[in-house]
């Protein structure tokens, strides 16, 4: 004989499964809510930019962490006089390898330039602190999308190279989401090398490089002018095959 109380306690069981499998697949990876008090700082370091000697720590917001900034400079001043001075960076503390795809909700006050990051080896100084050594760094602003490259050959100064752009308008205020995607491929005659796509509000560039470095970090960058971002987010297969640094303990 059919139980129907228990047949309706099975049916909602296997709705709240199948409530928690589409939950689950509503986005592609874990997303870090910036809002105070949302989000673990401990999950992120800071890493400097040695050529400017500029690396203050992010500043949280109500509702998202923002670039350092003195609040006394206007827009225009900081833009034109203190573009090296509000440069602040977080980088995931796991480290990756292969495919990739990451994202951040973000805005800018004035012009530029908020960024995401794909970073190889780092310097620690004396003091303990990091810095980045070669990067891609992939920018929002208000003409476009720019990807400029930052290699150190022999540890000396930067030498900087724009390897893909795209034009868009982006207004200022405004949050957009920018999707970085890294895919390893074999090119022609069996090399390896990485395509990156870069996207936003419909404008889209993608490049192609042996070069970016087997393991890496993702983070996020401000500088230029005051910048916002609300979250960031890495899918799920990339999180489960990364470990932490020190100690490569997998996550």
């Amino acid at each position: 004989q059919f139980d129907i109380m228990a047949g309706m306690k099975t049916l909602m069981t296997a709705g709240w499964v199948l409530a928690a499998v589409f939950a689950a697949g509503a986005g592609y990876g874990r997303t870090f809510d910036f809002a105070e008090g949302k989000w673990d700082r401990g999950a992120f370091f800071e890493a400097r930019n040695d050529d400017w000697n500029r690396g203050d720590p992010i500043v949280q917001m109500p509702d998202c962490v923002m670039n350092a900034n003195d609040p006394k400079w206007t827009d225009e001043d900081l833009f034109k006089n203190h573009q090296a001075d509000v440069y602040s960076s977080l980088i995931l503390t796991n480290r990756f390898r292969g495919d990739i795809t990451f994202s951040s909700k973000m805005s800018f006050d004035h012009r530029m330039a908020p960024s995401l990051v794909i970073a190889g080896e780092f310097a620690t100084d004396a003091e303990g602190r990091k810095a980045f050594r070669d990067i891609y760094e992939i920018v929002l602003f208000e003409d476009g999308l720019n990807v400029w490259r930052h290699r150190r050959p022999n540890g000396g100064k930067s030498e900087i190279e724009k390897v893909a752009y795209t034009s868009h308008v982006f207004k200022k205020k405004t949050p957009y989401v920018l999707t970085v995607e890294l895919k390893r491929k074999k090119a022609y005659g069996g090399r390896l090398t990485t395509d990156v796509k870069v996207s936003s509000d419909g404008a889209e560039v993608g490049f192609r490089d042996e070069t970016v470095p087997a393991v890496y970090s993702v983070g996020l960058l401000g500088s230029e002018g005051r910048c916002r971002f609300y979250d960031f987010t890495v899918d799920d297969a990339a999180l489960a095959k990364a470990w932490h640094e020190p100690g490569g303990t997998l996550a």
